[in-house]
């Protein structure tokens, strides 16, 4: 059994300076302009909280009190500050809006770059893997979120969350655990409660279902459920004022009804393929979306959900050329589930997780899954590259008694 070759310092660095560039280039009409991201949540939430946050830290003090939602809340309590996220400490190099605009650029080379890493670690050529990276971070759904900082910087970590649960697939080591722990610790303090939860899930399935590589099952369960303990233990300090504020609000009691008014109606999986077939330019979007799509409020929360034809067609190749492979099923089946999930209440599937798991319940949006969908389209895209020669755990069963006895321990 081979293992898949590592990724040298030159390559990582040559990619992470083409990311950057592509980054500077999608965004050029902002930059040129001066402009901000002014949308949604952007001024009215995130660039108060990150100037408080700022403020207080430059003066050697903690932010202990938010103003800004009704007479006031803790300020680490509203988990949407992110009082917690590494990436505040780029406030104190860039003041006023143009902070927000750091902040939101840094995460599209980050998320393509752990997607390509991902896609190496899987055995994919370069280039293929490039593909899917590049399909990921400039994508509709992470282009929608440069409204919301919290939502597109846990998107950011996503990648990386699956590099370390690979890794964790692979060797099973405390090291690959601490890494699960501390980049899923990550999506909390963004200020993203479901993706913290879903990511958690999917580091359980991908060790429960994924493809091993000399470690046994049992271990990798071990490492990984390790991972997802010193993940609740890192986020303890997010957690435990958050819970606190959550007793006393509205969320801990939202009716299915109101969970689900974001939906993902199901006619819009022609935006993801052709482009903004629905979600159009005002003033057709609210007519759109209420008249014609019957959806409960007059916008969409995702303003795009572009996947893109050339995507949707390398994945279906893989579909139908590797579907033996562990990887591959393991990548479509998560798309198939988090399509289900998005639909919201066009589908059954996301009332039964209501019902049937009460932590679930303050959550909403579940357009919001559709960067999840748009990450494993793209990793099934990009496996399509994959380099020649079989490779360890690559088909759609274990190794047997003889293979693993050939296999050199952890």
């Amino acid at each position: 059994m081979s293992s898949t070759p590592p990724l040298h310092r030159r390559e990582l660095l040559s990619v992470l300076g083409a990311l950057c560039a592509a980054t500077l280039l999608f965004f050029h009409r902002l930059l040129a302009s001066g402009g901000v991201f002014c949308e949604r949540d952007m001024l009215r939430v995130c660039l108060p909280a990150k100037w408080l946050w700022v403020q207080a830290v430059r003066q050697w003090e903690w932010p202990d009190w938010t103003p800004f939602n009704s007479l006031g809340q803790p300020f680490a309590g509203a988990t949407v500050t992110g009082a917690f996220h590494p990436a505040n400490l780029l406030g104190l190099l860039v003041e006023g809006p143009a902070m927000l605009t750091l902040m939101v650029l840094v995460c599209y080379p980050v998320a393509a770059l752990g997607t390509y890493v991902l896609l190496r670690r899987w055995g994919t050529r370069p280039g293929a893997a490039a593909v899917g990276a590049l399909g990921f971070a400039f994508g509709g759904a992470l282009v929608s979120l440069t409204n919301s900082l919290p939502y597109l910087q846990a998107a950011m970590a996503l990648p990386w969350l699956l590099v370390a649960t690979d890794a964790v697939l692979k060797h099973a080591s405390w090291a690959a655990a601490g890494a699960v722990g501390l980049v899923l610790g990550t999506l909390l303090f963004a200020g993203d409660p479901q993706g913290f939860a879903v990511g958690g899930a999917t580091v359980l399935a991908v060790a429960a279902f994924g493809p091993l590589e000399g470690a046994p099952r049992r271990k990798v369960l071990l490492a990984a459920g390790a991972g997802l303990g010193l993940a609740l233990l890192v986020s303890a300090v997010q957690l435990w004022p958050s819970a606190s504020v959550l007793r006393e609000t509205f969320a801990e009691r939202r009716t299915l009804e109101t969970a689900v008014v974001w939906s993902t109606h199901p006619l819009r999986l022609l935006d993801m393929a052709l482009g903004n077939v629905f979600a159009l330019e005002r003033p057709l979007r609210a007519p759109v979306a209420e008249g014609l799509l019957g959806t409960q409020v007059n916008d969409f929360w995702l303003r795009s959900l572009y996947v893109g034809l050339p995507m949707l067609f390398l994945a279906g190749v893989a579909a139908a050329s590797r579907w033996r492979e562990r990887r591959v099923q393991l990548a479509l089946g998560l798309t198939v589930l988090f399509v289900l999930l998005m639909f919201g209440r066009h589908t059954p599937l996301y009332a039964l997780v209501y019902e049937l798991l009460p932590p679930w319940r303050p959550f909403r949006y579940p357009e919001k899954l559709s960067v999840h969908v748009a990450f494993w389209l793209a990793g099934a895209a990009g496996r399509r590259g994959r380099e020649g020669g079989p490779r360890g755990g690559g088909r759609g069963r274990e190794a047997g008694p003889l293979q693993r006895a050939r296999v050199p321990g952890p």
